[in-house]
C-alpha cells in the first residue's frame, strides 16, 4: 500500500500433489482514520486426481479511492 492510496495484491497457489482444492485469501488493513479495506482473491488448483490447471496466479491492483467512487479495480487472474 502506498501513500496515494493504490496498492498491489499478488500471490500465486500450486497444488503439487494428488488432491485438488479451492482457495480463497483475504487480507484487511485498518488505515489511521479506522476505515477498513478488504482484498480477496479466491479459485482453484488441481492436483493429479482432476484435470485442470495445477496452479493460479492472481494480482489485484486498486486505487482505494476509486472503491468509494464505484470504479472497477484492475484484476488479472491466471492458470499455469
Amino acid at each position: 500500500m502506498r501513500s496515494d492510496g493504490t496498492y498491489t495484491f499478488r500471490g500465486h497457489l500450486r497444488a503439487t500433489g494428488f488432491p485438488s482444492f479451492a482457495y480463497k485469501v483475504q487480507v484487511a488493513v485498518r488505515c489511521s482514520t479506522g476505515v477498513v479495506s478488504v482484498v480477496e482473491a479466491s479459485g482453484r488448483v488441481f492436483g493429479t486426481d482432476t484435470p485442470g490447471a495445477p496452479g493460479f496466479r492472481f494480482l489485484v491492483k486498486e486505487l482505494l479511492a476509486a472503491i468509494d467512487m464505484g470504479a472497477e479495480p484492475i484484476n488479472e487472474r491466471k492458470e499455469y
